[in-house]
């Protein structure tokens, strides 16, 4: 793959996932609307925690194996998120 050709999911992917903690801290407050502070405590923990249960398994293994399977990995763990959103039946945010 060209690094232009490399750019275009790599710049696709950054902007979709820049949505992603405005929407958690969205419905964090939505959940919490009495308790901001809290809330957003929470929320900062929360995204925190899930950087750090994701880098100790990534980083193993990158060192184990070649990058392809860090992908392949990242890939799969996508792909079981979106089946779990999509069968999970939930329609809105509320």
């Amino acid at each position: 793959m060209t690094p232009p050709a490399g750019a275009v999911p790599l710049l696709l992917g950054g902007r979709a996932y820049g949505g992603v903690s405005v929407g958690l801290q969205a419905g964090f407050m939505a959940a919490a609307p009495d308790d901001v502070e809290t809330a957003t405590g929470l929320h900062v923990s929360a995204f925190c925690l899930s950087i750090a249960l994701g880098a100790l398994p990534g980083g193993l293994l990158v060192d184990a194996h070649p990058l392809t399977a860090v992908l392949a990995t990242g890939a799969a763990f996508t792909l079981a998120a979106s089946l779990a959103a999509v069968l999970s039946g939930r329609t809105s945010p509320t």
